[in-house]
């Protein structure tokens, strides 16, 4: 993110979103959803950029809501994904990892500030399938197996490995621009030309994809790599996504 900052070290992004949230006012705005590492293009924001998000939404008085769905329990190396920046949202949204989606089931986590709010105010809802016992179930199962095996732990450790040999293929291989990511959740960018990082398709992971008649390199190595074996994200045209599972091992990294 080079150049992003001005001279008071805010984030240019946080000030666009400022700016914006100004021009409609404040009192319009319920709330602002930011993702800890956006899913689709597997983009992790620079470190100040949620310190930044927290303190602004807290001095314009809007709640912050944090989807934690792809990287809640573990993704990063923590449990949730804020905790690597160091701040606590207002509302967290979590479902998949927490039951390693072996069935459906998520949730919604209050801070205390909010969740007062409805100690002198009825909050009515209901769903036919909520609370089920045969998921929640499977949600205690999967939580303590995972602090049982100290996952936090093995994903840090694996997340540094990938990590390490995703920098290898950066500096050996003409056609991967930048490797990205934490954890077990990484990107990598695949670039025409590698000393002007020009894309095979002329839109990138920061841009909405638009259709084209040209096959996407990404899409080129999904095939490939899925017959020998290796599943990959291959969704945007210039990027495959790895969300490496929690119980692969050196080995599995290594044949990817």
């Amino acid at each position: 993110y080079p150049h992003c900052k001005d001279r008071t070290g805010t984030l240019a992004c946080v000030r666009a979103t400022e700016h914006m949230i100004r021009v409609i006012g404040p009192e319009t705005v319920a709330g602002f959803l930011t993702e800890p590492a956006q899913g689709a293009g597997m983009i992790h924001p620079p470190k100040e950029y949620f310190p930044q998000i927290r303190e602004m939404t807290r001095r314009l008085g809007i709640l912050w809501l944090d989807d934690e769905v792809m990287t809640g329990f573990g993704r990063l190396g923590e449990w949730f994904g804020y905790e690597v920046y160091d701040v606590t949202p207002d509302i967290m949204a979590v479902a998949k990892g927490i039951v390693s989606s072996a069935l459906p089931a998520s949730g919604v986590v209050l801070s205390k500030e909010v969740a007062s709010f409805f100690d002198g105010w009825r909050f009515s809802t209901m769903s036919t399938f909520g609370s089920h016992p045969l998921a929640m179930a499977a949600v205690a199962a999967n939580l303590q197996a995972m602090l049982e095996e100290n996952i936090l732990h093995r994903v840090r450790e694996l997340g540094a490995y990938l990590g390490t040999r995703l920098q290898e293929l950066q500096d050996r291989h003409p056609s991967v621009g930048l490797v990205s990511g934490r954890g077990l959740m990484w990107a990598v960018e695949l670039v025409k030309n590698k000393e002007t990082r020009e894309p095979f398709v002329a839109v990138d992971r920061y841009s909405i994809y638009a259709k084209t008649e040209q096959v996407p390199a990404s899409q080129v190595v999904g095939r490939v790599a899925f017959e020998e074996g290796v599943a990959v994200g291959a969704f945007l045209p210039n990027s495959i996504r790895l969300a490496t599972a929690f119980i692969a091992t050196k080995a599995d990294i290594d044949l990817g």
